[in-house]
């Protein structure tokens, strides 16, 4: 330690650098004056703060004596694996998030046990939204179609005005497939 032209002592990293007192770069330098020990204080109590889960998760955390990380990379999971079950692979999600789909898929598998807020952030917040291309449930568009049918509409209106794909007896379906047949169907029980 060299003493600074105040007379106080300064870390050797900081002292080229003179770096004030009372803050927290000076005390990871091994600072411990009062000053730079309040300012490391403060600076933990915010990170705390933001990092803070609602109350309800601080209980669960606290019996199973999980971290904050730990638990956020837990949910993610879980959201991904929901969305993969709903038909939104993890190149869809990538792309929304601009986070990796090796960093996603080792989130959905579990084997990637620890996530920032700020990934889980951006994974919840994204706004979700199907490929074009992409397989989903052909369940309701059957249904649709069916209700189209017995309205009178023929096989030729059908295909005419959605394609031959949609009529073809599948349980997955393209969404553009799917979007074609609800927007019709919206229209014709409008009017």
């Amino acid at each position: 330690m060299g003493a600074g032209r105040s007379g106080r002592e300064y870390p050797s990293s900081a002292r080229n650098r003179r770096v004030a007192h009372g803050t927290r770069t000076l005390y990871r330098d091994g600072c411990r004056c009062q000053p730079c020990r309040l300012a490391f204080a403060r600076d933990r109590n915010a990170r705390r703060q933001r990092d803070a889960l609602p109350a309800p998760i601080d209980a669960v955390r606290a019996v199973l004596r999980i971290s904050p990380a730990e638990l956020r990379a837990q949910g993610v999971a879980l959201y991904l694996e929901e969305l993969r079950l709903a038909g939104v692979g993890l190149r869809r999600i990538s792309l929304l998030t601009s986070i990796s789909r090796r960093r996603l898929s080792l989130l959905r598998s579990g084997r990637l046990t620890r996530v920032t807020g700020r990934t889980s952030a951006r994974i919840y917040t994204a706004r979700v939204t199907f490929a074009r291309g992409a397989l989903v449930s052909a369940r309701r568009m059957r249904r649709q179609l069916r209700t189209l049918r017995t309205m009178g509409y023929t096989r030729s209106d059908i295909i005419r005005r959605v394609g031959a794909s949609v009529l073809r007896r599948r349980r997955r379906a393209r969404v553009k497939s799917v979007l074609k047949v609800a927007q019709w169907y919206d229209d014709v029980t409008r009017t």
